[in-house]
């Protein structure tokens, strides 16, 4: 029963946060649950709440995706997956992820402290954008932080931003846990963790919607700023 409460808390917590800001929620969740549950079944877990989550963001907020940004972003995502899985056969892993968790950083502390960057309009950057995401999922699974800079420089609102990252990650996350399905990592343990984990994920997103909704702009933008310096960090390190 502990195990399951910790199971279940620790989602709740990866929700709220990505309902609040838009993404997240697989970093929370995958630096605590392989500490509780087996990794083939840690994974699967996290992507079916992290396509709860999405639908349920979209539910209520779909009216504000950026729906041209988010079809640049998917296409251009596609494309660059060849270019991943090149790099995993010819690059060292670990390199190339302390050399993406430094640039993170240098980003985030750059941003926090001087947050007047660019303004993003030219099409191209989306595409740039999705390319190198495509680039990086295709190869180490970690296609979020380049979507979430390119969001940064779009300057949308808050809810904008939220909505969007939710248009780009949910179709992306089908993918994903299809593919769980297709290597035999559904199990009837992993439906009932699933089912037992679904009130908070439910009630985070509430949550974390509701307190999204009240955040400033400013005060939104250092939030995100800071969970990429953690994000970072943790690439950096690991």
């Amino acid at each position: 029963m502990t195990l399951l409460f910790l199971v279940c808390l620790t989602l709740f917590v990866a929700a709220f946060v990505r309902s609040t800001i838009g993404f997240g929620d697989s970093l929370l969740a995958m630096a605590v649950l392989p500490l509780l549950l087996n990794i083939k079944t840690a994974t699967p877990l996290v992507a079916l709440v992290a396509i709860t989550i999405g639908i349920g963001i979209l539910w209520r907020s779909w009216r504000q995706v950026d729906i041209t940004a988010v079809w640049r972003l998917i296409l251009a995502s596609i494309a660059g997956i060849p270019f991943g899985l090149f790099a995993l056969a010819s690059f060292p892993e670990n390199v190339v992820k302390k050399m993406l968790g430094l640039f993170i950083v240098g980003f985030a502390l750059y941003s926090l402290y001087r947050p007047k960057g660019p303004k993003l309009k030219h099409p191209g950057w989306s595409y740039l954008a999705g390319l190198f995401a495509g680039a990086l999922g295709g190869a180490y699974n970690i296609n979020g932080p380049p979507i979430v800079m390119f969001a940064t420089f779009c300057r949308w609102s808050p809810e904008r931003f939220v909505a969007t990252m939710q248009g780009y990650f949910l179709p992306t996350g089908f993918f994903i846990v299809i593919g769980h399905g297709m290597t035999g990592l559904w199990t009837t343990h992993l439906f009932q963790l699933f089912g037992w984990s679904i009130p908070g994920v439910l009630l985070a997103i509430a949550l974390g919607t509701k307190l999204q909704s009240k955040i400033k702009p400013g005060t939104f933008d250092n939030l995100i700023y800071t969970f990429l310096l953690v994000m970072g960090g943790v690439l950096a390190l690991t």
